[in-house]
């Protein structure tokens, strides 16, 4: 599956009793944007239910909220994420601009004291 920038899709795996192991996928802002910190994130099981199937691997799905195993995925819902109201900033760049505003400010002020 393929995203638009500012989104991306992070999976877990997580070791879990009797060689069972968890799956746990989400989409999110990528995390080279500022708003990754406070950004939405959306749970995912479309996807990863249409890699295992494809691969044929056997899979169960646990529905945590309810403590059960889901029998049936019935509809594959085209969920549009929103892009945030602010634009995306990118914090390498910014991170950038401010320690070189931060070095000239730095540098008047031992200019001025000395």
């Amino acid at each position: 599956m393929k995203l638009k920038k500012p989104w991306e899709i992070h999976v877990r795996f997580s070791d879990m009793k009797k060689g069972l192991i968890a799956i746990h996928a989400e989409v999110e802002i990528s995390r080279d944007y500022l708003q990754h910190l406070f950004g939405q994130r959306t749970p995912i099981v479309y996807e990863i239910e249409n890699m295992l199937k494809k691969y044929e691997i056997e899979y169960k799905i646990w529905n945590n909220k309810i403590k059960k195993y889901v029998q049936t995925v019935f509809d594959n819902y085209k969920i549009k994420l929103v892009t945030p109201n602010i634009p995306v900033f990118a914090w390498k760049p910014m991170l950038f601009v401010i320690g070189t505003v931060g070095a000239m400010y730095l540098w008047k002020y031992i200019d001025t004291v000395f």
